[in-house]
């Protein structure tokens, strides 16, 4: 894990800012701690200085996630976001767009939302605008085709000298990942292969 280079940071914020534009600044400068972002794995990840300071117990190998992820870059060096950011982009946004109830459905399904489906949008929100689309309630909604909303339980299991078996229990809910528990099974030993800090947890 390491601070972004200079050139990381540009292009991260390029994307940042085509959604919340200036509003970048408040993600860093909170009243309530020092916050910032760290590369891991190729992903991006948003954390206070605290959890910074606890994830330095763990050797990159072992450290699976940290903090929020915010997006990761791609081979081509080119960032794309993730779901997971959403809670922090979208009070920040600038531009917005509310669908209807009756498109809301049509939305989570992953289909476009027509002319007729918009309650209402954001004054001068240009074309090719990042926006995030809202319920008519202001909930943020996101394409299942990213996370569902549905609670889905992933499970990995990993294998380490054929006597110990990690099983890493993913639950999302409510467009939220959450690292609820780490079960170790047949024989409870200090040997762990990685290593989850949930945010939620401090």
């Amino acid at each position: 894990m390491r601070p972004l280079t200079e050139e990381e940071t540009k292009t991260m914020f390029e994307k940042l800012s085509k959604y919340i534009g200036e509003n970048i600044k408040l993600l860093v400068d909170r009243p309530d701690g020092v916050y910032c972002f760290r590369l891991h794995h190729d992903r991006v990840y948003y954390m206070s200085e605290k959890i910074l300071k606890l994830a330095t117990n763990f050797s990159r190998d072992k450290l699976m996630s940290v903090g929020t992820c915010f997006g990761k870059f791609t081979k081509t060096k080119k960032f794309r976001l993730h779901i997971t950011a959403l809670d922090f982009l979208a009070p920040y946004a600038k531009f917005k767009v509310w669908v209807k109830p009756g498109t809301e459905q049509s939305f989570l399904y992953g289909n476009h939302v027509l002319k007729s489906g918009l309650g209402r949008i954001t004054e001068n929100t240009m074309q090719y605008q990042g926006v995030v689309v809202y319920s008519m309630a202001d909930v943020p909604l996101v394409s299942p085709l990213k996370v569902a909303l549905l609670v889905t339980l992933l499970w990995t299991v990993f294998t380490v000298q054929q006597r110990y078996i990690f099983l890493l229990v993913t639950l999302m809910l409510e467009n939220k990942a959450h690292i609820m528990q780490m079960f170790c099974f047949p024989q409870c030993r200090v040997f762990t292969i990685g290593y989850w800090i949930d945010p939620l947890m401090y």
